[in-house]
């Protein structure tokens, strides 16, 4: 059977101001959380690129312009 989480959110206004500082303490953390990792995913993918035109453009040129 599934919890009370599960199936819905509690309004804020129900919380006692503490545990609202503590909620929106979390989600900012998990959120700098996911964007930091959608920034390292997408430096990676960009260093991946880089390094992928790097060598074809060395393979192409050691074929066509060095043999």
């Amino acid at each position: 059977m599934p919890s009370f989480a599960q199936d819905q959110t509690i309004p804020m206004h129900l919380f006692p101001p503490h545990c609202k500082a503590r909620i929106m303490q979390e989600s900012f953390a998990v959120h700098f959380l996911k964007v930091l990792k959608e920034l390292l995913a997408f430096v990676l993918f960009s260093y991946t690129v880089l390094l992928g035109a790097l060598l074809l453009a060395g393979w192409t040129t050691y074929f066509l312009v060095l043999k």
